[in-house]
């Protein structure tokens, strides 16, 4: 993980978590306060998305409305 303003951000079926999009790909500003992850809008505010479970060298655990995701890194 590298440290960054920015960050990719990719969403597939995303109303399957509570999202009100399917899909979304773009390059947002981002920052992180008492383990949740907030992303600016078009708006320029910032919205809470991803609630922070664990975060480890190789593996990060989301929250999104009670849906647990697991991310690791790629090899």
């Amino acid at each position: 993980y590298k440290s960054s303003d920015t960050c990719f951000h990719e969403v597939r079926n995303g109303k399957l978590v509570g999202f009100s999009y399917d899909t979304d790909a773009t390059i947002y500003d981002y920052k992180v306060k008492n383990n949740i992850i907030y992303f600016k809008n078009k708006n320029n505010e910032y919205m809470e998305m991803y609630l922070i479970r664990s975060f480890a060298k190789d593996k990060l655990i989301l929250d999104v409305n009670g849906t647990i995701f697991e991310m690791n890194t790629r090899a």
